[in-house]
């Protein structure tokens, strides 16, 4: 093996890597239909979500089940659940 030479350029993958980092932004935000924490990689030229955890369709179906347990519990009983997130100061 030898050496490169100097005025070789070296592949740098680091400085990709920021200038990837710098054009999306990380978000997290608290889905109430579905009880759950979402996190998001956003363009933050164009504004759309690249990556999302968890996707939508798990969102769609936990949504559906959690409003499926409401209505089941509300024919129980007469008096309507309180959301152990819904919560008063």
């Amino acid at each position: 093996m030898t050496a490169a030479e100097a005025g070789a350029p070296v592949r740098n993958d680091v400085q990709l890597r920021a200038a990837n980092d710098l054009s999306v932004s990380h978000q997290a935000y608290y889905d109430r239909a579905a009880a759950a924490l979402v996190f998001q990689v956003v363009n933050r030229r164009t504004d759309q979500v690249v990556a999302q955890y968890p996707d939508e369709a798990v969102l769609r179906r936990r949504a559906y089940f959690n409003t499926l347990d409401l209505q089941k519990d509300l024919q129980k009983e007469d008096v309507p659940r309180v959301v152990p997130t819904d919560r008063t100061a």
